[in-house]
């Protein structure tokens, strides 16, 4: 650690793990994410990691819960099936949090496993204790939510997708209806939100 508390972190360059790490078989297996690396990351609005006091309890609270959810990563067997795997560093089960925009509020989502990097095709393909898995996919579940919260429930069978509105047609129409949507529920701002 440095003087700031902060473990030292180093990532390879592309050259390097072509030249050095590759040709030499060294990730099989052979290195771990440091036990006491922090797995609760904040951010600012640049995405510079940005100190913050590790004794606040709510992020005491998130720590412990996701260093236990990494425990349990551990005991648990997670492989590829049908997939070849030379790409795949399987010793890569730990998993971190990152929060942005200077606050705990803002983001939250686990990164650092290898599945993280799996396409969606390559997901479906990966075993837990050797059962299959399946992914679900929650469609259009920020309109519900909007829905609920305002004790109503959306009539899908008499409205259609949500993201689809008649008046905006054509190719790409409903990811962008989908993506303003989603930029103005997540936006700190108004002014952010045309960013």
């Amino acid at each position: 650690k440095d003087s700031d508390g902060y473990v030292t972190r180093i990532k390879p360059t592309a050259k390097f793990l072509q030249e050095i790490v590759q040709p030499y078989d060294l990730l099989q297996g052979r290195f771990k994410r440091h036990a006491e690396s922090p797995v609760i990351i904040l951010k600012d609005e640049k995405k510079k990691h940005i100190w913050y006091s590790p004794r606040i309890q709510e992020v005491v609270a998130m720590a412990s819960v996701v260093r236990r959810y990494n425990a349990f990563l551990e005991r648990t067997a997670i492989a590829l099936r049908d997939i070849s795997s030379e790409n795949v560093s399987f010793d890569r089960k730990s998993v971190y949090r990152v929060f942005n925009n200077k606050e705990f509020f803002y983001g939250g989502r686990f990164y650092g496993a290898w599945w993280h990097s799996l396409s969606g095709d390559e997901r479906k393909s990966i075993l837990i204790n050797d059962e299959q898995t399946v992914e679900l996919d929650y469609e259009a579940q920020n309109i519900y939510m909007l829905y609920q919260m305002e004790g109503c429930r959306y009539n899908r069978e008499r409205y259609g997708d949500p993201y689809i509105i008649p008046q905006i047609a054509g190719t790409g129409a409903r990811e962008l209806v989908k993506r303003v949507i989603v930029t103005a529920l997540n936006a700190k701002s108004a002014n952010s939100a045309w960013k």
